[in-house]
């Protein structure tokens, strides 16, 4: 007899769990359920696309604060999206400025600035 796992109300053998948690779609639906949530967006402004965008990105975040996101994203992409539309619509100047100031004063700013292509 194999042990049983409650997650969130719900019975789970070890297998069941570890294809729950290493499953795409699933961590796809929680961070766009998560962004949903968090980001004061409805679902109108969660675009979701088939492919690449201009068949070169995963994901975008508009002007009007509309996220488009690839259906190939990533969950990490959604998270990196939400972070767009709070830094771009609810952050205020200020609140950029010490952001921006606390991640320089990381010791790893400067390596990080230039593996991800940032500019300062």
């Amino acid at each position: 007899m194999s042990c049983l796992y409650i997650h969130n109300g719900n019975y789970y053998t070890e297998r069941q769990l570890l294809e729950k948690f290493n499953s795409t779609s699933e961590r796809v639906n929680s961070a766009r359920d998560w962004l949903l949530f968090n980001t004061n967006m409805n679902s109108e402004e969660l675009i979701i696309v088939s492919g690449l965008l201009n068949n070169d990105s995963l994901g975008r975040m508009l002007n009007d604060g509309k996220i488009i996101i690839s259906n190939l994203a990533p969950d990490s992409l959604i998270y990196h999206e939400a972070f767009h539309r709070i830094f771009n619509l609810f952050a205020t100047d200020s609140d950029r400025f010490k952001l921006i100031d606390e991640f320089k004063q990381r010791k790893d700013s400067s390596k990080l600035i230039k593996l991800f292509g940032l500019t300062t």
